[in-house]
């Protein structure tokens, strides 16, 4: 069979050339594909896995709370029922209060699992890296995030920043590897029995955020082991901001209230045709412009993050975000602001 021309039924060619295996490419049908072609590529290989196990296998949806991610799931479930979606959400102290119970929120009313999931660090100065992986903890509710700031365990991106006595950079990106990376990958490893032997994990990245994830492939290998496979996955790569948002009013999903808190109007979100805006990740994150970071230090609930970066900027040596831009050069403006509007 030509490939190319079922690509109406087919996500893409790239599924062809990056998933050979029949199983693969069957397993990402859309709904109402028709029969004789579900046959011809073998849609379920006989379920010779669990008895539990669905005839077409999961789509693991990676989350973090923002527009990317959630606009994906929802084109997920829309495409292939909520029943073959997971969403994994990776938390971190660090980011909004709001997000772990937006997330949560959102799930419930797409009627799909969610898995959240923490990574605790413990100091270990005779390792490579000065730390190790102790735990990673389920979280139910927002009691069971574990905050930065324990003494003996690295349970946030400031933790870490402390233990390396380096704050991270877009060439160290060490949040993301150790706290969403690390976490997501060992759900996996543990799961795959279950998930299938080959994994195929949705990411929420757009070809407009930037050159270099324009450069990414659609679709690439993440895990390799010896009986399976977890494959990344951007089904939203070539969407554009107002398309996302629009998604989510489709659907009647409110944005995260972290695009409000830095200034992010309902016309921009929905009517200007434009990249670029508010980010929804840690507060305070790296890549944040300083407008985003200046809405963000105004805002009390945030002051004590703000000194914490601060202390870490003190114990290091050098500021939070490039170019010499400084966490204690937000404090003072902040609490004048904060003075004028009471």
């Amino acid at each position: 069979m030509n490939i190319t021309e079922e690509s109406f039924y087919i996500l893409t060619d790239s599924l062809v050339k990056y998933f050979p295996q029949k199983a693969v490419v069957t397993a990402l049908l859309p709904h109402g594909a028709p029969p004789n072609l579900a046959q011809r590529w073998c849609m379920c290989e006989g379920d010779r896995t669990l008895s539990a196990r669905p005839k077409r296998p999961i789509i693991v949806s990676s989350v973090s709370g923002g527009k990317d991610g959630l606009a994906q799931t929802l084109w997920l479930v829309e495409r292939y029922g909520a029943d073959r979606v997971i969403v994994h959400h990776q938390v971190i102290p660090e980011q909004w209060p709001e997000t772990f119970p937006y997330v949560q929120e959102a799930c419930a009313v797409l009627g799909v699992r969610l898995v959240a999931q923490q990574v605790i660090y413990e100091h270990r100065p005779d390792t490579e890296r000065g730390v190790r992986r102790l735990a990673i903890c389920d979280v139910h509710s927002p009691d069971d995030i574990v905050p930065w700031g324990q003494p003996g365990v690295v349970a946030g991106v400031t933790d870490l920043a402390l233990r390396r006595r380096w704050p991270p950079s877009p060439s160290v990106r060490f949040c993301t590897r150790y706290f969403k990376c690390a976490v997501l990958d060992a759900w996996i490893a543990r799961n795959h029995d279950w998930l299938g032997s080959d994994v195929v994990v949705a990411l929420g990245e757009r070809a407009a955020e930037s050159a270099r994830r324009a450069k990414k492939m659609e679709l690439w290998p993440r895990l390799r082991r010896k009986n399976w496979t977890a494959w990344n996955w951007l089904p939203v790569h070539q969407w554009s901001r107002r398309e996302v948002f629009r998604k989510l009013r489709d659907w009647g999903l409110a944005p995260h209230p972290a695009y409000r808190h830095q200034g992010m109007s309902s016309r921009r979100m929905y009517d200007v045709d434009e990249e670029g805006g508010p980010r929804c990740s840690c507060r305070f994150c790296i890549y944040a412009t300083r407008a985003d970071v200046c809405h963000q230090a105004e805002m009390e609930s945030n002051r004590t993050l703000l000194r914490r970066l601060i202390a870490v900027e003190r114990a290091t040596g050098r500021t939070w975000w490039t170019r010499g831009r400084a966490a204690v050069g937000l404090l003072a403006p902040a609490l004048s602001t904060a003075q004028v509007q009471r």
